[in-house]
């Protein structure tokens, strides 16, 4: 006799031949994709860091399956979603038209001072959206590292006013 286990998008096949069946068992059938016992544990191993937030690692181990299974959709899946959150750029190479990982990219540079490169990606804008307010928020950032540059500055070169001491506001 044959056993069909499902198991989410796997189907564990299993058979017992000391059943005492004299009929032949209805061929089992499944539009579900096999999969390798190593790819499984694998797969297995990527779920496990992915739930302990280590996105790249499962990243990582998410491709390992996809390479020895290209068929497997769900892990294909996973692929695109982790590669869109942990890795942006790569992500918009292949989808250009992606706006959340275009702004994604874009307020990284904004964040970590880098304009040119900022300015530079707004070339690659998406369709449909206006370059205008991007280089507002551009310049806005621009004043903003000026004036807190200038700050600094007026900061370390102020006079130091010496501290009163004990004895001389003791009386």
């Amino acid at each position: 006799m044959r056993y069909a286990i499902i198991l989410g998008p796997l189907i564990l096949l299993a058979s017992n031949t000391n059943c005492g069946c004299r009929k032949q068992p209805a061929e089992i059938t499944s539009s579900a994709p096999t999969i390798s016992v190593n790819a499984l544990r694998i797969q297995q191993e990527a779920s496990s860091l992915l739930a302990a937030g280590r996105e790249h690692e499962a990243l990582q181990k998410y491709r390992e399956v996809l390479a020895l299974h290209p068929d497997l959709e769900h892990v294909r899946s996973m692929v695109d979603e982790l590669t869109q959150r942990t890795d942006p750029r790569t992500w918009l190479e292949k989808h250009p038209t992606d706006w959340g990982a275009w702004m994604s990219i874009f307020a990284e540079m904004i964040n970590s001072n880098m304009l040119d490169e900022a300015e530079a990606h707004l070339t690659r804008l998406p369709d449909g959206h206006e370059p205008q307010e991007y280089r507002m928020a551009l310049d806005l950032k621009r004043q903003f590292i000026i004036v807190k540059e200038r700050s600094q500055q007026a900061e370390s070169t102020a006079p130091v006013k010496a501290a009163p001491s004990a004895s001389s506001t003791v009386r």
